[in-house]
């Protein structure tokens, strides 16, 4: 440690140990990141905080209607009856001041080191060199008077020191330039004031240590960040899977030169939507896992995850969550708690590995059911089957072939309909005056591709011709996922 942070971290200590046994002091230094991966080497950043939070006592909550304007006498929906008057401040944290108001608390832990309402004397006195601005500011105060036990003839004055500071950067490459250009590696030292004094001032130091951080492009390097691996992925940036299989998930750039094994929790979940940036955002929701709480894996060097099948359906959205939580003590009462947020969007869709597994008997040989295959015998294999919706087991489920179309400004088209979220490519393998048939790829010199959506997909002559002179066959692909 540089010697600053040793002074405050020993007057921290020397502090607590004349702290009264149910003193409770707290303070957290986050710096926040939220990605959002749109490919396989293709990272945004939406956006980051800064927050310095300091607390100083505490309230503890019990169950019952807050907050009320009058007493309430102990009961059963209130067991303790409303024991405190909160004549100022915030104490459940919601951004409602709570003046005047009365609650449920069964115990309240008074401030000892910090004097409440003072948030101009709060300031960032030690940094390492970075373009932050100093002084840093303005501290908001959250602190609070509250007087206990309003249901008892002793009834005492409160006082809960609380500050709180955020500095928002912006989505964007130039949000997180700045942010990298503000908040660097080392230690800051932060000074509040002294309670019951007059400029006196207590100084709390904490080390910000590297914590794993998406791909830059701005970098030399920029594949030596955090960054999910392997998968396909579609032209809107989401990753594709198969709700039907299992699907690996894999990333790296969470490792020993960026990551405390003993204190950095590593979750996972897939939301609905992105997590809120702003208060204004919709709120995100767990869909996995079950019990909508982020799943806690193992070690926070884990670099890969097995998502079980069958909890979603083709056609379903979502984000995939990867959050890294730390809280490394400086001191006992000092803890650097950032967070880093890895997302990527994902689309379900149904691939052939899944339609083996749903539509063919179970213990089908991989040779009857490879896609080439004629499973049933029909005459059309098993590919064909999936892409055209008939039963790969039934002689009798077939397809017709496409109709040659003749449209009015003399061209001609084949047209499909797709079955819908399926990992296929589409094509036509058309012959001439009964020639041998070509598949037709993008940039062919006779037909272009005049849909491929989600629904239809149609090809149409560059040039006017006849419709007579053209048969075709559907002549599908796997999109390996």
């Amino acid at each position: 440690m540089k010697p600053l942070t040793i002074r405050a971290a020993l007057l921290a200590a020397a502090v607590l140990t004349a702290a009264p046994a149910s003193a409770e002091v707290l303070f957290q230094f986050t710096n926040a990141k939220d990605y959002l991966q749109l490919g396989s080497f293709t990272s945004t950043f939406r956006g980051g905080t800064l927050n310095v939070n300091v607390r100083d006592g505490n309230t503890i909550l019990s169950p019952c209607p807050h907050p009320s304007p009058i007493i309430i006498p102990p009961s059963l929906p209130c067991p303790l009856g409303t024991t405190g008057f909160i004549a100022d401040g915030d104490i459940d944290n919601d951004g409602v001041r709570d003046d005047l108001s009365f609650w449920s608390l069964s115990d309240v832990i008074p401030a000892f080191l910090l004097e409440p309402f003072k948030p101009e004397s709060c300031t960032l006195s030690s940094a390492p060199p970075s373009q932050l601005p100093r002084p840093l500011g303005p501290f908001l105060d959250q602190g609070a008077v509250i007087f206990y036990n309003v249901l008892t003839a002793t009834v005492l004055q409160t006082n809960i020191s609380w500050y709180d500071f955020n500095r928002i950067y912006a989505p964007g490459v130039a949000g997180r330039a700045q942010m990298n250009r503000e908040i660097v590696l080392g230690d800051y030292i932060f000074t509040f004031p002294l309670i019951n004094t007059t400029n006196r001032f207590v100084p709390l130091g904490v080390r910000h240590y590297q914590i794993p951080e998406a791909i830059d492009p701005a970098n030399r390097y920029p594949l030596n960040g955090f960054r999910f691996t392997g998968g396909t992925w579609d032209v809107a940036g989401n990753r594709l899977l198969d709700p039907y299989v299992t699907n690996t998930i894999t990333w790296v750039g969470n490792d020993a030169t960026n990551t405390f094994p003993a204190v950095d929790q590593v979750r996972l979940s897939i939301l609905d939507n992105l997590p809120p940036i702003t208060p204004l955002d919709p709120p995100s929701n767990v869909t996995f896992p079950p019990s909508a709480t982020p799943l806690l894996l193992p070690s926070p060097l884990t670099q890969t995850y097995n998502l079980p099948p069958f909890f979603y359906a083709p056609g379903d959205t979502g984000f995939f969550q990867v959050r890294i939580n730390r809280a490394l003590g400086t001191t006992s009462i000092v803890f650097d708690t950032s967070v880093r947020l890895f997302h990527f969007p994902i689309r379900f869709l149904k691939s052939y590995a899944g339609f083996r597994i749903l539509d063919f008997p179970v213990g089908t040989s991989t040779v009857l059911s490879d896609p080439a295959a004629d499973f049933d015998l029909d005459g059309q294999n098993n590919i064909l089957e999936f892409a055209m919706g008939t039963d790969p087991t039934d002689p009798l489920s077939v397809s017709v072939a496409p109709v040659a179309i003749q449209n009015l400004d003399g061209t001609v088209s084949f047209t499909v309909p797709k079955q819908a979220n399926t990992a296929l490519n589409y094509r036509f393998a058309v012959s001439f005056m009964g020639g041998p048939a070509t598949v037709i790829s993008p940039g062919n010199a006779v037909w272009a591709i005049t849909e491929d959506s989600d629904v239809t997909y149609t090809i149409t002559t560059i040039a006017p011709a006849l419709a007579a002179d053209f048969t075709a066959t559907v002549s599908p692909t796997v999109i390996n996922l």
